[in-house]
């Protein structure tokens, strides 16, 4: 709702419906460097990401990502960072950051950082008409597990990191005009977000200021990592 305004600027670029094929693919010793092309409208690149997994010896992977301007139209990104799947057995978040309520850069007073758990269903607010929500910011390390003791592990390499769980997808939320409309799912989808556009109050007032927008320029690109471990 509080992109309401900008949405459709977002569509007109593409960014409903970008996708990202891949353009390079090498192994270096133990790191994996993968480019992918983010191409809109089939026809134009928007953006070009470069995507570093670095393995240890103790099988834990060090990933970087790094996105880099193409187009002109894109300064007002929403959000960029690395998205999973995991079965829904993934159920149960704990959280080093701000909590327990969602949170965003511009948003964040009521949520002091300390250590919290969660279970993916109650992550999310459950609008009438779906949308993404639940987003919880300056985390420095999260897991989710399943009861059976399986868990990944995330831990941020240089900067806290945006974090968020659901049991639907982001296509699944947009493509919903009614919340009776979401499918009955089988997954856990886990967002790691190095940049999260702030919120304002565009619904009915001003847009996010300044300091809450993704910097993102052609000397500028945007740069994250976390170290993931499966358990």
């Amino acid at each position: 709702d509080n992109d309401r305004f900008i949405v459709m600027f977002w569509k007109t670029i593409g960014l409903d419906s970008v996708k990202a094929k891949l353009a390079n693919c090498e192994v270096i010793k133990n790191t994996i460097r993968l480019k992918y092309n983010f191409i809109a409208k089939k026809i134009f690149i928007l953006a070009s990401a470069y995507i570093n997994y670095e393995i240890d010896e103790n099988g834990k992977v060090k990933i970087t990502a790094e996105l880099c301007k193409v187009c002109p139209w894109t300064s007002q990104l929403p959000r960029f960072g690395l998205h999973f799947e995991m079965n829904p057995e993934f159920e149960n978040v704990e959280y080093y950051g701000r909590g327990p309520a969602e949170n965003y850069s511009d948003f964040k007073e009521h949520s002091p950082i300390g250590r919290y758990t969660e279970k993916v269903a109650s992550m999310a607010h459950k609008y009438i008409k779906p949308q993404d929500s639940g987003n919880r910011g300056d985390v420095r390390d999260c897991s989710i597990s399943a009861a059976d003791g399986k868990k990944i592990s995330i831990c941020a390499a240089d900067k806290p990191f945006n974090f968020n769980a659901n049991h639907f997808t982001l296509e699944q939320l947009k493509n919903a005009n009614h919340i009776e409309d979401l499918p009955d799912t089988e997954t856990t989808f886990a967002a790691v977000d190095g940049f999260v556009r702030g919120t304002g109050s565009n619904s009915c007032g001003p847009a996010p200021s300044k300091d809450h927008l993704i910097e993102f320029g052609y000397k500028k690109p945007l740069k994250f990592s976390f170290i993931a471990e499966i358990k």
